[in-house]
């Protein structure tokens, strides 16, 4: 995956995993290069605990979390797992809204160091783990490293279904619509593309994290009951580069992005850094600040007076298939507030909703025929001093491993100066990291 080469046996472990209904989330950084502060990769295997809502109980946030806020804790928020505090209702059918799980065996693997260190081991089974890693790395890493890149040519799947084009402008224009008419002025619109699973989920994995190149990628093999099965299981393959939260100490971060442009890497440098001023155009520049504005808003609600900051608006960020437009908002959380406080606080992120956040998310409902469920939500982390980390969910690919079905969300956000078309032709783009080889 990255120029960590403990991959292979990673593949290895978590194939069996997988084939196996164990439940397990890694969290995975790629080096963005030799200053890259993101180079730390989070495995939590064997939980003692699994805590899960389903879209008939969800809606009212993460309260089931709070007798756990002092241990490790891995898992994922829905977006429609909030929904009851801004007057809608949450699906009952479709994904799990809240799933986290209390691991008893924790492993950092830091890409830097190339080492892997044990952060929890509550049973004594994190040094067999570690065994399987790097026996497989080490006496069959060439091998298995050739193996897994030969499916970088492979594409994901051959038919994905979605919206009809048709269809999607006419959604564009209603939001341009309530625009003019002073109901929003953001409003950041999905839709759902859909196969069937004909691949191994790992497979798949190595795939789309090989082409992505991402620092907040994840994958989270979400059963319900170890070692069963149940209509709820997914796994979830979450190739995104976007932070929401970051809390480190009393320091909150978010880092959304807004502005999206096609990575080809048939280009000179001289065409790639004209190319890059088109991320610097008003219409790219005015949907990040509204953004930005909004998550400043957010944490005004939960950090200590005067301490929110903007340390960097509009940097031009580049990953595998795409170069983005990413902002970073800080502020300081007060004593005795703490991560579950400012996730409640800023959550849905308002890169995935638009602005004003309630309107636009009446809109949303009202527009979008199918739930989010994971997709628009959160995947992360949080340990026991307090220190926590989210990502958007986004460039996802969710699986429904009893029905043998997957799909994957794109979309982007829609203000008064969109065209419709260029829109339709931005979520191509984002599709791409699937629909390509």
């Amino acid at each position: 995956m990255n120029s960590f080469s403990i991959w292979p046996g990673l593949a290895s472990y978590l194939t069996q995993a997988v084939e196996s209904h164990e439940p397990f989330v890694l969290l995975d950084s790629w080096l963005e290069g030799d200053e890259s502060p993101h180079g730390t990769s989070y495995l939590g295997l064997f939980p003692k605990e699994i805590l899960s809502v389903d879209g008939s109980h969800a809606g009212n946030g993460l309260s089931l979390l709070a007798n756990h806020v002092g241990s490790w804790g891995m898992g994922m928020m829905g977006y429609e797992s909030h929904h009851h505090r801004f007057g809608l209702l949450v699906p009952p059918h479709g994904d799990p809204q809240v799933w986290w799980m209390i691991p008893t065996t924790v492993l950092r693997l830091d890409l830097h160091s190339r080492t892997i260190e044990v952060e929890l081991d509550e049973e004594g089974r994190a040094q067999d783990v570690i065994e399987h890693l790097l026996a497989v790395s080490d006496e069959a890493g060439k091998s298995q490293r050739e193996h897994f890149s030969a499916h970088t040519t492979q594409s994901l799947s051959k038919d994905w279904t979605s919206i009809d084009k048709a269809e999607y402008l006419t959604c564009i224009q209603e939001i341009k619509h309530a625009i003019y008419e002073g109901d929003t002025y953001e409003v950041n619109f999905t839709y759902p593309m859909q196969t069937s699973l004909d691949r191994h989920p790992i497979d798949w994995s190595v795939d789309i994290l090989q082409k992505a190149r991402v620092p907040f990628s994840a994958l989270v093999n979400a059963v319900q009951t170890p070692g069963q099965t149940s209509p709820l299981d997914r796994f979830v393959l979450s190739a995104s580069p976007e932070r929401f939260l970051k809390l480190e100490g009393r320091t909150l971060t978010s880092e959304p992005i807004k502005g999206t442009l096609r990575r080809d890497e048939t280009m000179s440098e001289k065409q790639l850094h004209e190319a890059l001023k088109e991320l610097d155009s008003e219409k790219h520049r005015a949907e990040n600040l509204m953004i930005v504005d909004l998550v400043r808003h957010d944490f005004h609600a939960v950090c200590e007076p005067g301490s929110v900051v903007v340390p960097e608006l509009f940097k031009k960020r580049s990953f595998g298939t795409v170069h983005q437009l990413v902002s970073t908002i800080q502020g300081t959380l007060p004593e005795g507030v703490g991560w579950i406080e400012a996730f409640e606080a800023c959550f849905p992120m308002g890169s995935m909703t638009g602005a004003p956040k309630r309107a636009a998310m009446h809109l949303i409902d009202t527009l979008e025929t199918e739930p989010r469920g994971i997709y628009s939500g959160a995947i992360g982390y949080c340990k026991p001093n307090g220190d926590a980390d989210f990502n958007v969910v986004i460039r996802t690919v969710i699986m429904d491993l009893m029905s043998k079905n997957a799909r994957y969300h794109v979309g982007g956000a829609i203000t008064s100066d969109s065209d419709p078309q260029s829109e339709w032709d931005e979520t191509k783009v984002k599709a791409q990291l699937v629909e390509s080889g």
